[in-house]
């Protein structure tokens, strides 16, 4: 089985845990089975991204969105990042974490790494389905989940990371 992790750092060898709040602050190393996930997460996003799937009845395929939760907040996407592919040794699911995701508890050994020019480009090209902050609302009803709107703790700047 192939792991992806993806940073906005690269050149890295080894990855090593650190403390995140998703997992109740233990030190960890994230890593998933999806480059689509890992992309979306380059940059540590997902309090103004929301990274899901869904189950498409009709073509009875499991599709990847990404819901832009925060007026431009995309825009962190248009940036540069390394999609590392990464040794699976050590790794575990874990019930509070997508069925995706996992996570290890000591470092990670980087076997190779593919520069993206664009993550947010490469995310459309790989077929994930981007949807603007302006359109979440409907395509959450469409998905059949929660639609209630996601607060807007939009701060002006707050996104132009942009090269």
């Amino acid at each position: 089985m192939v792991l992806y992790h993806c940073s906005e750092i690269s050149g890295l060898k080894i990855l090593m845990p650190y403390s995140h709040n998703t997992v109740d602050g233990e030190s960890v190393v994230f890593a998933t089975t999806d480059p689509l996930f890992a992309l979306a997460m380059a940059y540590g996003s997902g309090d103004v991204l929301a990274a899901c799937y869904f189950y498409n009845k009709k073509t009875g395929k499991k599709e990847f969105y990404l819901d832009e939760l925060e007026k431009n907040s995309l825009n962190l996407l248009k940036n540069s990042a390394s999609l590392y592919l990464i040794e699976e040794r050590n790794f575990l699911h874990d019930k509070r974490l997508k069925e995706e995701e996992l996570i290890s508890r000591k470092e990670v050994k980087i076997i190779k790494e593919i520069r993206v020019g664009n993550v947010l480009e490469e995310l459309k090209k790989r077929g994930a389905k981007i949807i603007p902050y302006d359109k979440v609302l409907e395509s959450l009803r469409k998905r059949g989940k929660d639609s209630k709107r996601p607060s807007n703790k939009y701060k002006p700047d707050r996104f132009k990371r942009n090269n």
